[in-house]
């Protein structure tokens, strides 16, 4: 007896704001974008309880939503393996052949801001903050990136980090970073609190840096309240100058902008204070604002949730229904939209967070190797370390643990429509949060889901009229026998993998994005 279809367990709809009569009906697992009538959207609402309702729709509409996996005849249990084989696909090709990395030259920061998620590395005391990488650790990293790359790993970046990177006393090791990594053409970024940055313009002109991440916290008194020097200094102009000093020089920067309740308003005044300080006109100037993550304040009830600071941004028009850019979470989830309604790729679905779970590797200053930013100095958390005399990385076995971290192994998210959006959240806050690494965190995802889909849904809409708006991953799945279910649970065969997907979908092979 065939079975009979019923409303996917990862569909949500959303009604349009201007137009009344229609809505988006979104699916998180496949990344189906459809449009369908108000009382299209009503069926599929009332279907979800009783699927005998869904023979209602017009034919037309049902063999679109069944073609594009809103309406499936399989059970629940065979849809979470399809979550199952995304991540298996997902971990066979993308995760095996890229690799991120993130380089300390020292832990030393000349700020103590009140915030700060390394105040482990402070109880060590002066001695071990004065430690910097020496050259034979550099080399010892970049020869293990060399190996990686002659075996066909794409090293895609090299991250600057710290402590603070940019400090006067570590130009030396920089340039020796930087020119090491120029050399294998991994992209270059930064993330410095800019005190001293005026001190290496020279350098970061010679190469090609995508850009200069830098943190200012408000206006003025605020700013210097959070963000100051280890004498207790304020550090707000010569940041702001040094700013301006790099733009004048065709040097990429990105501010941003950490907000809890305490800077909140003054935090909303740097806008302007970027206007008229002359930052705005130059097009390798972005800001964008992300709220603090609770599990690092010392108060966490001074923390404030992404959808908070969204409303914020809303309503001071720093924000607005159709420009999400100045908000971190909001404007990643549009953009991911908006290249998928391009139907040059598959959705950018992912079924893990960030890097961390997949190809980045920290390495700090002595060679200790971490899977994540938020966690170096917490040597609890390392995954290895650099062998300097063989020039190799040696992990243990707490790698694969974050190498796993995926929504199909998270019980609470592998049954969520936002699934391939959050990927289950930062891992770094559900384990310093929980003690959990597997914990779900949303992180204020499905609030930028739920805002932003029927907006850009509804805007590209009204653009060209197409009512499948994006590419679907359910062709993946349709009518797959038993035995190659079975295959695509167990394999680990790379190359079964990449004919397996050229052979179902026909659009094209990059199924994330």
């Amino acid at each position: 007896m065939e079975k009979r279809f019923r409303v996917s367990g990862y569909e949500l709809v959303f009604p349009f704001l201007r137009d009344k009569n229609r809505c988006a009906a979104v699916n998180g697992l496949y990344g189906a974008f459809d449009v369908v009538t108000a009382g299209e959207a009503e069926i599929l609402r009332r279907g979800k309880e009783n699927p005998e309702i869904l023979q209602e729709l017009p034919e037309e509409t049902f063999d679109r939503l069944a073609q594009r996996g809103h309406l499936v005849r399989e059970t629940a249990e065979e849809e979470t393996e399809h979550v199952r084989i995304l991540s298996r696909m997902y971990w066979l090709i993308p995760y095996r052949g890229n690799l991120d990395l993130v380089i300390l030259p020292t832990y030393n920061c000349n700020f103590r801001c009140e915030y700060c998620f390394e105040r482990a590395r402070l109880e060590r005391g002066q001695e071990w903050l004065s430690r910097r990488m020496t050259p034979e650790t550099a080399d010892a990293i970049f020869r293990q990136m060399e190996a990686f790359h002659a075996k066909g790993v794409q090293l895609r970046s090299c991250t600057l980090y710290g402590g603070e990177p940019l400090l006067s006393t570590n130009r030396e090791m920089v340039s020796r970073i930087v020119e090491r990594a120029e050399a294998l053409k991994m992209n270059l970024m930064c993330v410095t609190n800019g005190y001293e940055l005026d001190r290496y313009i020279d350098l970061l002109k010679g190469h090609p840096f995508l850009f200069l991440q830098v943190t200012v916290d408000g206006v003025g008194k605020t700013h210097d309240a959070r963000r100051f020097l280890a004498g207790g200094q304020g550090t707000y102009d010569r940041i702001m100058d040094n700013i301006g000093l790099a733009l004048d020089n065709g040097i990429q920067i990105h501010v941003r902008v950490n907000v809890n309740r305490s800077n909140l308003e003054s935090a909303m005044a740097l806008p302007e204070a970027f206007r008229e300080r002359g930052f705005t006109v130059h097009k390798e100037f972005r800001y964008y604002f992300k709220a603090t993550t609770a599990c690092f304040e010392e108060n966490p009830e001074n923390a404030i949730t992404e959808e908070e600071l969204f409303r914020v941004l809303l309503d001071r028009g720093i924000c607005t229904d159709t420009d999400f850019s100045h908000s971190r979470i909001y404007n990643e989830v549009a953009a991911r939209f908006f290249k998928a309604m391009k139907r040059e790729s598959y959705p950018a679905f992912s079924p893990a967070h960030c890097g961390a779970e997949s190809g980045m590797i920290v390495a700090d200053p002595e060679g200790t190797l971490y899977p994540c930013w938020d966690l170096v100095s917490m040597e609890e958390y390392a995954i290895g370390f650099t062998d300097v005399e063989r020039g190799r990385f040696l992990f243990n076995f707490d790698l694969s643990k974050w190498r796993t971290r995926t929504v199909d192994n998270m019980p609470e998210c592998r049954i969520c429509p936002y699934l391939m959006f959050c990927g289950g959240g930062c891992a770094a806050e559900g384990l310093l949060g929980s003690g959990n690494l597997k914990k779900g965190i949303c992180g204020g995802i499905p609030g930028a889901f739920d805002f932003t889909a029927p907006r850009i849904s509804e805007r590209m809409f009204e653009e060209n009229g197409v009512l499948s708006q994006t590419l679907s991953l359910y062709p993946l799945f349709r009518d797959l026998s038993p035995e190659m279910r079975e295959r695509l649970l167990t394999t680990t065969d790379q190359e079964e993998a990449v004919r397996f997907l050229k052979e179902r979908l026909m659009e094209s092979t990059a199924i994330f994005g």
